[in-house]
């Protein structure tokens, strides 16, 4: 043990831990440096490159991983927009959809002015998957349009991120609505009262059970037919709103809100017409003729 005498470790001495410590500090700062710089100058450029090698509705690697480049991705996705090829832009809208940041809603809602109309069906896609509140504001005014295409996928979106402003707000504009319109609206408002009772901002709600057989199915078309018919007579449609979206809700825990948002408005009319608008019935192999087969030589 050194004597409590011992000056071996005097200013000098610190001074030169000061200054190994001062280099080691100047390596890890060089160390970083250079990750950062391959960061944004190699690898992203590289990532930002591969944006489009998944079309629209699709999911890869390439679109993960530009997902996961966060506000790093929204300059070069918000060039996209406005280029010549509408599956690109269609590509940027879903891409900044996946991401948390300022730009993003008002770029959306760029989108939905877009001459294509898939552009646009992708910018009410995009919107419904953010599920934020602020992106309801722009799909009302889709909701003015007289083409069913983009006014109905538009009334399901605002179930997915809407407030409960926009669902007071369904619910006073149903009454003025028929058919499917009133359908959608009332599912709409009925979904935003379900995910606000649940806590969940983000839009989840469990999808409805798949009936177990036929007599379910029959069972579950039944209860939706009454809801229906409740709704045209205007009878509680707070209420029924919400039983039509605990009947018919669709699974949301996926990548294509597209396919989604447009299978919705098929489930709107119950699991038996959603299973016959899918082609199950006609895509069953046909019965069997039970003719012989005649090999005999002619």
């Amino acid at each position: 043990m050194p004597a409590l005498s011992d000056r071996t470790f005097n200013p000098k001495a610190w001074a030169k831990l000061g200054v190994v410590s001062l280099g080691l500090g100047a390596m890890a700062g060089l160390v970083w440096l250079s990750m950062w710089a391959h960061e944004h100058y190699v690898e992203v450029p590289r990532l930002l490159a591969q944006r489009f090698d998944d079309p629209p509705g699709h999911v890869g690697d390439s679109t993960t991983r530009v997902s996961h480049l966060g506000a790093l991705a929204v300059p070069t996705l918000l060039a996209d927009l406005d280029g010549e090829d509408p599956l690109h832009r269609s590509k940027a809208l879903e891409l900044l959809s996946t991401l948390k940041d300022a730009r993003v809603v008002p770029a959306l809602a760029r989108g939905l002015r877009d001459a294509d109309s898939g552009v646009q069906l992708a910018a009410i896609s995009g919107l419904a998957r953010t599920g934020s509140p602020d992106a309801a504001q722009p799909l009302w005014a889709v909701l003015e349009r007289t083409d069913d295409l983009t006014r109905l996928r538009a009334t399901i979106a605002l179930g997915l991120c809407g407030s409960h402003g926009d669902a007071q707000r369904l619910l006073r504009d149903l009454l003025k609505a028929q058919g499917t319109d009133r359908a959608a609206m009332a599912w709409s408002a009925g979904r935003i009262e379900r995910r606000i009772a649940h806590g969940d901002v983000h839009g989840y709600l469990r999808a409805a059970p798949t009936p177990s057989s036929p007599e379910d199915a029959r069972r579950i078309q039944n209860e939706v037919d009454a809801v229906r018919v409740a709704l045209d007579a205007g009878r509680d449609v707070a209420a029924q709103g919400q039983r039509l979206s605990e009947l018919t809700d669709l699974d949301y825990a996926t990548w294509d809100y597209g396919h989604q948002l447009a299978a919705q408005l098929l489930a709107l009319s119950g699991p038996l017409a959603l299973h016959a608008a899918s082609g199950a019935d006609v895509l069953a192999p046909p019965k069997p003729t039970e003719r012989h087969l005649d090999l005999a030589p002619r």
